[in-house]
C-alpha cells in the first residue's frame, strides 16, 4: 500500500499521467477491500469511476470489477440500494450488449442475489442464484468446485424462504463439491494454505 501511495503520488504531479493514476487509485481501493476498511475502499473506487464517463463505466470491461467492487464495499456498510444500483445498471448494459449468457454475467447475479437475500428477497435471489447457476454450468460442467458457492448460495435462499425440501438437494451438492474440492487441492497445498483453505471450506460445511 506504501508504494502504491508513493506512485500515486508522483503520478498525480505529471498531468499527462493520468489515466495512469486512475488505474492507480483503483488498485489502492482493492487494497482497502481487502483489508476490510470498507469506507477508504468506497471513495477510492468512486474516485476512480467518477474520473469516467457513463458509457464507459457500464460499457467498457475494464470498469465492470471496479463497478462490482463498489458494490461489494456498499453492501458490506449496509447500503445495500445503492449497491443493487449499480450492480443492475451492470447487468443491463451486459444484457444490451449480447452478454447476459457469459461469466461475468454469472457473477453480477451471484452479486445481485447475495444483496437481495441480505433484504430478505429470498424468492428473486433463488431466481437469480438459478440463473447464475446455469451459465456457470455451461462454461464449467456440474462438478466444477466453482459452482460450489452458487449452490450454498442458492440453498440458502430456498431455505430462508421455507422452501426446506428443496433446498436440501443443493446443501447436499454444495456439500459434495466442498469434498471434491479438498480431495483435489488440499494434499498439494502448503500448511498455511491449508489453514486458509479450511477457513474457506469452514462455512460452506457449517451451513450443511
Amino acid at each position: 500500500l506504501g508504494y502504491y501511495d508513493e506512485s500515486l503520488t508522483l503520478c498525480t504531479s505529471v498531468a499527462e499521467n493520468s489515466h495512469r493514476c486512475d488505474a492507480i487509485q483503483n488498485n489502492i481501493a482493492g487494497i482497502y477491500l481487502k483489508q476490510k476498511q470498507f469506507d477508504k475502499s468506497i471513495a477510492g473506487y468512486r474516485s476512480y469511476i467518477d474520473s469516467r464517463t457513463e458509457d464507459e463505466k457500464f460499457n467498457d470491461p475494464d470498469f465492470i470489477a471496479p463497478l462490482n467492487n463498489l458494490a461489494t464495499a456498499l453492501r458490506q456498510t449496509d447500503q445495500t440500494d445503492k449497491a443493487l444500483e449499480y450492480l443492475n445498471s451492470i447487468y443491463s448494459s451486459l444484457k444490451a450488449n449480447g452478454r447476459d449468457n457469459d461469466d461475468v454475467a454469472a457473477t453480477i447475479l451471484n452479486n445481485i442475489a447475495v444483496t437481495q437475500t441480505m433484504t430478505g428477497n429470498y424468492t428473486q435471489a433463488a431466481q437469480n442464484f438459478e440463473q447464475a447457476l446455469k451459465i456457470k454450468e455451461s462454461f464449467y460442467g456440474t462438478e466444477s468446485p466453482l459452482l460450489l458457492d452458487l449452490c450454498g448460495n442458492l440453498a440458502v435462499a430456498l431455505w430462508a424462504s421455507g422452501k426446506r425440501s428443496e433446498a436440501l438437494p443443493w446443501f447436499e451438492r454444495s456439500l459434495h463439491l466442498g469434498l471434491r474440492s479438498v480431495q483435489y487441492n488440499f494434499p498439494n497445498l502448503t500448511e498455511s494454505d491449508q489453514v486458509q483453505f479450511y477457513a474457506q471450506q469452514k462455512e460452506n460445511f457449517e451451513r450443511f
